[in-house]
């Protein structure tokens, strides 16, 4: 390859691939299966002016199908797909934004389960699309390029395109060939004018020859070249694939650290035409066409699980000052999929997170309305097992809700026999009776109805406890009662 071929290379791939590499998207996180056979993703945009994207998702061997996103409440998004346990569900997003009057793809790669090739295209990831006739040379339908896709495994990077022609010679004759790239750059390089490309072509002894390329500029500002691998390639059902080794390319000194901080490289194919001046071996090189480039995120975004472990919700607390915290852990960093704290007045409060790293367990904090005097919080990692934790928002005294509703219980209460309750003020509506242990947890509920009298004394039949602290709810109509009583055995 000589020095007047790489100009116009260098202008075109670092114009359009040295763009700022930003994820739109973060935040990725799951849900548990739900009773539908469905889990959750949700991720959080970085900003309002990047549009919804596309959602693909694939599981186990098959190939990608384009799901549905949607938007929820700030700047959240979420999809839904369906799940079997112990699969394997692989997904990735899309969007397309312009940079500096470019509009290029902002997407993550395709990865893939092995490194067959030429891969399947159903499981490549779909970079954009060129649309005909836009080629410098409008007579040559093979420099005209049209779809282009890649995939990636921790070993290989492939790249596919496809032209108008559906074939792609690399000589016309003696002295013209044609040649066909896929430009990769690292746009947090140090050294950034290095350009990296896959090349195919014909075999051109002194010019160039297949293989993975490193071309850039030195000090002087001469261009310069330089062979660093090989590539595979083949043409199959009217489209070009090619793939390189993923050590070759990142190894080079100048690539710069791969993962990047944002695990993102640039993309782009091109065309060209090579006449060569078989007495001077000169090259005369023409630009014919280049794709619609990609910024390509190498976040490997997955999800599988043989099952589900619920959530674990600890250290609720209320402050002085009205806020309420608590924490919230689950072993297969499942987000919870129901997080309602509800106050004894039906309305529900909004709650926000310290973080998304469930696994190791985030802090789930709202502001109480003065007014409150009690709260259930619910919280469910699937929508199926859903925890109840109430919170009873009292002094240190016992706490009567409503002055016409009156309890008299035992307390201590001996567990030598059943416990005795004696209310008055009740109102001929079912009575709801529930006792908590000091975390929260309910340990007994009974709902007596039939009421007979304002002033009844009812048994706590099945009631049994171990010796400490405990919380006292009734709930009889619009009247709520709480008290504290310990047991003694």
């Amino acid at each position: 390859m000589q020095r007047s071929l790489l100009i116009p290379l260098l202008l075109l791939t670092m114009g359009l691939l040295n763009a700022q590499a930003f994820s739109p998207w973060q935040n990725f996180r799951h849900s548990s299966v739900n009773s539908s056979s469905q889990v959750h993703l949700r991720w959080d945009n970085v900003d309002e002016l990047v549009p919804q994207p596309e959602f693909w998702y694939r599981l186990g061997a098959s190939g990608w199908q384009q799901g549905v996103s949607t938007a929820l409440s700030g700047s959240t998004y979420e999809a839904i797909s369906s799940y079997s346990w112990g699969q394997k569900l692989r997904y990735r997003l899309r969007t397309e934004l312009s940079y500096e009057g470019v509009q290029m793809a902002f997407m993550h790669a395709a990865w893939m389960d092995d490194n067959s090739f030429p891969p399947d295209v159903n499981k490549l990831a779909f970079i954009g699309h060129d649309p005909a006739g836009d080629s410098l040379m409008i007579d040559e339908p093979m420099l005209d390029l049209g779809d282009t896709w890649m995939g990636t495994s921790n070993e290989r990077i492939h790249s596919v395109m496809a032209n108008q022609s559906g074939s792609f010679p690399t000589m016309n004759s003696l002295t013209s060939f044609n040649l066909y790239l896929t430009a990769i750059a690292n746009p947090e390089a140090l050294a950034d004018s290095v350009v990296y490309a896959m090349v195919y072509c014909a075999n051109i002894p002194s010019v160039v020859s297949p293989g993975l390329y490193k071309l850039g500029i030195d000090e002087s500002f001469t261009p310069t070249f330089a062979r660093i691998g090989n590539i595979q390639s083949n043409v199959s059902g009217g489209k070009l694939f090619m793939s390189c080794n993923m050590d070759d390319l990142i190894g080079d000194d100048s690539f710069g650290a791969w993962p990047n901080f944002s695990n993102a490289l640039a993309f782009s194919s091109f065309t060209m035409r090579l006449n060569l001046d078989l007495s001077t071996m000169t090259p005369e090189v023409l630009i014919g066409d280049y794709s619609f480039p990609g910024m390509i995120f190498f976040d490997d975004l997955s999800y599988q699980a043989a099952g589900n472990t619920p959530p674990v919700v600890s250290d609720i607390q209320y402050l002085e000052l009205g806020q309420m915290s608590w924490r919230y852990q689950d072993t297969d960093g499942d987000f919870p999929l129901i997080c309602r704290l509800e106050i004894d007045d039906g309305e529900a409060l909004e709650m926000q997170a310290d973080g998304y790293d469930y696994q190791a367990g985030v802090t789930y904090s709202t502001q109480i309305p003065v007014h409150a005097t009690g709260a259930t919080l619910y919280v469910s990692d699937n929508g199926i097992d859903i925890q109840e934790h109430v919170v009873f928002i009292t002094d240190n005294q016992d706490y009567l809700a409503a002055p016409r509703l009156e309890c008299i219980l035992p307390n201590p209460i001996r567990m030598a026999q059943t416990p005795a309750v004696y209310f008055k003020g009740l109102q001929r509506l079912p009575l709801q009776v529930d006792i908590y242990n000091l975390r929260g947890q309910r340990i007994y509920s009974r709902q007596f109805d039939n009421l007979y009298s304002e002033e009844q004394q009812l048994m706590l039949a099945g009631f049994n406890a171990a010796s400490g602290l405990y919380l006292f709810r009734a709930v009889n109509g619009n009247n709520t009662i709480l008290h504290k009583f310990s047991i003694i055995r």
